[in-house]
């Protein structure tokens, strides 16, 4: 199979106007539309899973808007200065970057519907031209069209990959995180090895890189591609990485739903991974863990 689509460029899809797509509330087409088009994510999160929504409800307004805000695609592409067009047959839509190439074309082929499941098939163009076929799996949940998995035809699921929930988190201990954070060592010292006259980069963006990237010193494709966000989410925690130098650095990983017991963590060059259960961040001085 080929590479994972996009989340943001699978959801541009609907953002076209054309009245080949013009779509009828309450079908499977008009919860997509109505997610590319949202302004505000309490619109954006009906349209999710159901126990992501009632998890994210959950959270401080603040950190709501901050799991979610990279979902906004319209105010995103925006913000990233690019200018979304008709395709040529107006079935479609084109994303035009600031120098006027294309980044990318996706189009609607067909809507399968099986009770309360619907499969929604889409055409995808990047710049290599190469046509790729999506797939957006979509299941009727308490009154809306939710989107449970994108991709291609090996899906991403949006539920156990993006939901802070405390399902996808019930080991108190943290032990995905641990585990995530070692790997975040182990990549930096890789990197950093490599690229000697750097050091340890200025964001964990360098260590990441899509599977169409080559390997370079701005992405050197060591994490996945989850880290080409600034303060990635992953198995219900937020992880920050805060550079001091070419030689030194901090992370945290941090529960995104916090409560008691649950452990927050702390490494840094040294790769001893300590950890708290006081609701805070953790940090350089508290304990280390059995390693």
């Amino acid at each position: 199979m080929g590479p994972r689509i996009g989340l943001n460029v699978v959801l541009l899809l609907i953002m076209s106007p054309a009245p080949a797509l013009a779509c009828q509330a309450g079908t499977p087409e008009g919860a997509l539309e109505e997610m590319a088009t949202a302004n505000d994510v309490d619109t954006l999160l009906k349209h999710f899973p159901a126990k992501m929504q009632n998890s994210i409800e959950k959270l401080p307004l603040a950190k709501r808007a901050s799991v979610m805000g990279r979902f906004l695609v319209a105010k995103n592409a925006e913000s990233h200065g690019f200018q979304l067009t008709k395709t040529s047959d107006g079935r479609g839509l084109e994303i035009i970057n600031q120098e006027g190439e294309l980044v990318a074309a996706v189009r609607l082929k067909e809507t399968f519907i099986s009770g309360t499941d619907a499969l929604v098939e889409l055409e995808v163009r990047e710049r290599s031209q190469q046509r790729k076929e999506a797939m957006v799996e979509m299941r009727y949940q308490e009154g809306e069209w939710r989107m449970m998995r994108v991709g291609s035809w090996q899906g991403m699921d949006v539920e156990s990959d993006f939901m802070p929930q405390e399902e996808a988190v019930a080991d108190s201990d943290g032990a995905a995180a641990v585990s995530m954070l070692r790997t975040v060592n182990t990549s930096l010292i890789t990197y950093a090895a490599t690229y000697p006259e750097t050091g340890f980069p200025a964001g964990l963006q360098s260590l990441s890189g899509t599977e169409d990237q080559q390997s370079t010193q701005d992405h050197a494709r060591l994490l996945d591609e989850s880290f080409m966000q600034e303060s990635p989410v992953k198995d219900g925690y937020e992880f920050h990485y805060h550079p001091i130098d070419q030689t030194h650095y901090q992370i945290t990983a941090t529960p995104v739903i916090q409560s008691i017991g649950k452990k927050s963590f702390f490494t840094d060059e040294s790769c001893v991974i300590r950890a708290t259960t006081e609701g805070r961040p953790a940090n350089a001085d508290d304990p280390p863990l059995d390693q």
